[in-house]
């Protein structure tokens, strides 16, 4: 099977999965409760996830599922997908409408194929081996064009919790903002792969689930994802699900890691 055969066999589930978070979504108050990190889960996030792992099971049963909202027993495995069936659970309770379904497959530390799904749009972002696509609604697939160096400033992201980290950061690199977009969920790595930021530094920790999507969507477009501060490749296993910090960005962006 091909990985776009991937893509289009597990559009039923995302579609699925889509309409149930969207229904959850048109409520005027969302039902949440606290899980033991402190961090919000709603029942949209565990219908997703039960959708989305099942879907993936019946796609390739021989490969281990990994999702934040299932329990996983830690095992070291070569290969295994991980998702986030809605990542964003704090905007998508606010209804600032930023939040995705994320879903990646991790071979030997590295995501070799990513699918970031936009419920509010429909559009699904599908990358894998330097090629990455948008697809529409309707199905059609758009092919991406691989991302070029910035020109008058940098265009920054930042998660909501974190701007001011990322303003500081960005004096102490030299590095000159011309905009700074805020956002939740995966929608930072999806503004780059359209062409519409330059960098996305994460200072903060992250999951895996957060980010292997969006690394493979980035990467297959000519840009980079890196450790901060070491300059190293971002890798993923499954005995280890929290991420360092990082810095995304496109080809061309001076960003001063340690032996640089």
């Amino acid at each position: 099977m091909n990985p776009t055969d991937w893509a289009n066999r597990l559009e039923p589930a995302l579609a699925a999965a889509e309409r149930l978070i969207l229904a959850v979504y048109e409520r005027a108050e969302i039902p949440r409760r606290l899980k033991a990190d402190q961090s919000p889960v709603t029942e949209a996030d565990h219908g997703s996830s039960q959708i989305l792992v099942e879907a993936l099971r019946r796609l390739t049963p021989e490969i281990p599922v990994i999702s934040e909202e299932a329990e996983w027993s830690g095992e070291s495995v070569p290969r295994f997908w991980v998702i986030d069936p809605l990542d964003g659970t704090k905007e998508f309770i606010a209804h600032r409408g930023e939040f995705t379904m994320n879903l990646a497959l991790i071979d030997g530390g590295k995501p070799v194929w990513g699918l970031i799904a936009v419920p509010l749009s429909g559009r699904r972002y599908v990358a894998w081996d330097r090629q990455a696509y948008r697809v529409e609604p309707d199905g059609s697939w758009h092919r991406l064009n691989p991302l070029m160096p910035p020109h008058n400033g940098l265009r920054v992201a930042a998660s909501h919790s974190h701007p001011e980290l990322v303003r500081a950061w960005c004096r102490e690199q030299a590095v000159p903002i011309r905009e700074l977009r805020e956002a939740g969920s995966a929608l930072k790595f999806v503004w780059m792969a359209e062409g519409e930021i330059d960098i996305y530094p994460r200072l903060k920790p992250t999951m895996a689930w957060d980010t292997a999507a969006g690394q493979v969507l980035v990467e297959s477009l000519g840009g980079h994802v890196l450790r901060w501060p070491l300059g190293t490749s971002l890798t993923y296993y499954s005995d280890q699900m929290v991420n360092p910090s990082f810095v995304a960005s496109t080809p061309g962006v001076p960003v001063k890691f340690v032996g640089n």
